[in-house]
């Protein structure tokens, strides 16, 4: 493409344009939670207002530039060689109507943004449990975290979203407005348009009662295990979440419990009881603010590094093999930086039924996250991965999309929904205009 066509497009745009040698370019680019993968985009466009979207979206069709969307910087991979970057930056209005118990927010804001925002009312919705996750990404993929067992995924609490579409033509999704691509977007949502605003049910929420007990990776077998053995207690309050984190030098659970103080004590003190005492190296129970426990996990998943990433569903409760195995394994990585993260699931998981979230069964959700130290460092560390996903396919019941740096055929994240998934997609996108994504290949 040639300079004078590659200019022309300043005078669509009206917020910023920014080309390879531009100031600020390089610092735009590498603005990206995971910097492994090719990112070198001919043209960068932040708009301030949708027909910036309109127009962005029009010229790369009619200049066939590959077109990707930055919603917050802190997907797996956000490639874009020779093509136009999308980003929402400005996209940051938030407006919280108190009395209705409902959230707006632009496509561009981050997971830190809202909470912060939402919790000056004693509010919340559920969302990840990374602060400087861009919002919209998430929601559009499911969105796991903390909250989950209380009031489901992120998408579930989706009241609509706006988004322009591959023709530039703006469109509203609801319940009661183009229904099919609502549901569609609710764990597929890339495919299908560039989304700007969001409106969301959100809930009433002050303080967390956090209970932490933290180990050395030397004795945490036996932590890990005596957790597993809580875990199939009879009756869990879905306030209650369980935390488990393993690294190559820590296991770390948390005991978190989002209702009243007084129910929350007893529920995290039986989880206490059930662990051994004499070597942690944290042992505390305490309230925390909702915010704090949102950026627990952030300096351990630093921007600007290289990461490989892989999480899956399982519909048990973790158990002693399967410790055994993480365990056992995690003492082979080829680097040591390594962590797993054990999202505990079920509860009001199972309350929602309209979205192509296909394994509402699951019990908790598993994510294996490596650093990779150097460029010499990813095939081994691709390879350990591989293998240690080899030998826990047995306890797998589904990929989840937003933490997977793998190509995986559909039926991995969307189970029997896949089919309805691309008739939806034939219907609003159906040159496949959007696909830099978990695409929905559609059928010749």
């Amino acid at each position: 493409m040639d300079t004078c066509n590659i200019e022309s497009i300043r005078n669509l745009i009206k917020g910023d344009v920014l080309f390879r040698n531009s100031e600020g370019y390089k610092e735009s680019v590498n603005s990206r939670w995971n910097i492994d993968g090719l990112n070198y985009p001919l043209i960068i466009v932040n708009p301030i207002c949708d027909e910036d979207i309109k127009n962005s979206i029009l010229f790369s069709k009619n200049h066939n530039l590959i077109f990707t969307v930055r919603a917050g910087g802190h997907s797996l991979k956000s490639d874009n060689v020779d093509g136009l970057l999308l980003d929402l930056k400005y996209y940051k209005n938030i407006k919280v109507d108190e009395n209705n118990k409902i959230l707006t927010v632009g496509g561009g804001c981050l997971l830190g943004d809202v909470d912060r925002e939402s919790q000056k009312f004693k509010l919340v919705i559920p969302t990840g449990q990374a602060s400087d996750t861009g919002l919209a990404g998430l929601c559009l993929g499911g969105g796991v975290g903390h909250l989950t067992r209380s009031f489901g995924l992120t998408s579930d609490n989706l009241i609509s979203i706006n988004l322009i579409d591959c023709d530039g033509n703006k469109k509203i999704a609801s319940k009661n407005t183009n229904s099919d691509l609502f549901w569609a977007c609710k764990m597929a949502g890339s495919n299908f348009g560039v989304v700007t605003e969001l409106t969301f049910k959100v809930y009433d929420l002050d303080n967390i009662l956090l209970g932490s007990f933290i180990t050395g990776i030397e004795n945490g077998k036996e932590l890990l295990n005596k957790t597993c053995q809580f875990l199939k207690e009879e009756y869990l309050p879905r306030e209650l979440s369980v935390s488990i984190t393993i690294d190559f030098n820590t296991v770390v659970i948390y005991g978190i419990y989002n209702g009243p103080e007084n129910q929350g004590k007893v529920v995290v003190e039986k989880l206490s009881s059930y662990l051994p005492k004499k070597d942690l190296t944290t042992n505390s129970i305490a309230n925390i603010e909702f915010t704090k426990l949102q950026c627990a996990f952030d300096e351990y998943l630093p921007r600007n590094k290289c990461y490989y990433k892989r999480g899956f569903f399982i519909s048990i409760n973790p158990n002693e093999e399967l410790i055994e195995l993480i365990t056992t394994e995690f003492s082979k990585h080829p680097t040591g930086t390594i962590s797993a993260v054990f999202t505990h699931l079920g509860g009001a998981l199972k309350d929602f039924n309209d979205s192509p979230f296909a394994f509402r069964d699951s019990k908790f959700l598993i994510t294996i996250l490596s650093i990779i130290p150097t460029p010499k460092d990813k095939p081994i560390i691709l390879e350990w991965t591989n293998q240690l996903f080899s030998k826990l396919n047995k306890f797998k019941t589904a990929d989840y999309s937003n933490v997977t740096d793998e190509i995986l055929t559909l039926d991995h994240y969307h189970g029997y929904n896949i089919e309805k998934l691309r008739d939806i997609k034939l219907i609003y996108d159906p040159n496949n205009f959007f696909k830099s994504n978990k695409n929905i290949i559609l059928n010749k």
